[in-house]
C-alpha cells in the first residue's frame, strides 16, 4: 500500500469516493472537518474516513472547542489580572500565589489538551495549503487515484513525498 499526498481545491462537499481516506476501506463515514489556517480564513470540508478515525476526529474536535472557548479564555483572564496586579502593585485584586498557581495549572491543562487533541487526529487530517488548496497527507495510493479520476479536471493533484 503506497502512501501519497494529495492537494485538492474542494468545497464543503468533498469529492464523492466510495472508500475511506484513512485506510481505503469501503463504506466510509463522512465527517465534517473545520480547517484553520494561520493567516487565512477557516474552511469546512466533509471527508470520508473509517469508523474508528471518525470517532477519534469527533472527539478531537470537541477537545479543540473546549480549549478554544473555555481553557484559553480563562488563562487569558488570569494573565490580564496578573498583569494588572503587577502594574498597580496591588494585592487586593488577586493574591499573588493564587494567580501564579491558577496560571500554571491552566497553562499545563491547555498544553495537555492541545497535544492530546493533535495526537487523536489521523495522519490524513487535512490542512490548508497555498492558494486555498486542501492538503491530505499519507493517503492510500489507490484512493488518491480514485479521487483524481472522479474530480473535475485540475482540481486534484498528487504531491511528491508522503
Amino acid at each position: 500500500m503506497t502512501q501519497v499526498s494529495v492537494a485538492a481545491s474542494v468545497g464543503p462537499e468533498c469529492i464523492q469516493v466510495d472508500r475511506a481516506l484513512t485506510d481505503g476501506s469501503g463504506a466510509p463515514v463522512w465527517v465534517r472537518l473545520r480547517i484553520f489556517g494561520l493567516l487565512s480564513r477557516s474552511r469546512t470540508v466533509i471527508v470520508p474516513v473509517d469508523a474508528v478515525a471518525a470517532r477519534r476526529v469527533r472527539f478531537s474536535q470537541r477537545l479543540e472547542l473546549l480549549i478554544r472557548f473555555v481553557v484559553a479564555p480563562v488563562l487569558l483572564i488570569c494573565a490580564v489580572l496578573g498583569f494588572v496586579s503587577l502594574v498597580m502593585h496591588r494585592q487586593w485584586l488577586v493574591p499573588e500565589r493564587t494567580l501564579t498557581v491558577a496560571a500554571l495549572v491552566l497553562g499545563l491543562l491547555l498544553a495537555a489538551l492541545a497535544s492530546w487533541a493533535l495526537r487523536l487526529r489521523p495522519p490524513q487530517y487535512p490542512s490548508l495549503g497555498r492558494n486555498g488548496l486542501v492538503l491530505f497527507r499519507e493517503v492510500d495510493g489507490s484512493v488518491a487515484a480514485e479521487w483524481i479520476e472522479r474530480a473535475p479536471p485540475g482540481t486534484v493533484r498528487l504531491l511528491p513525498g508522503p
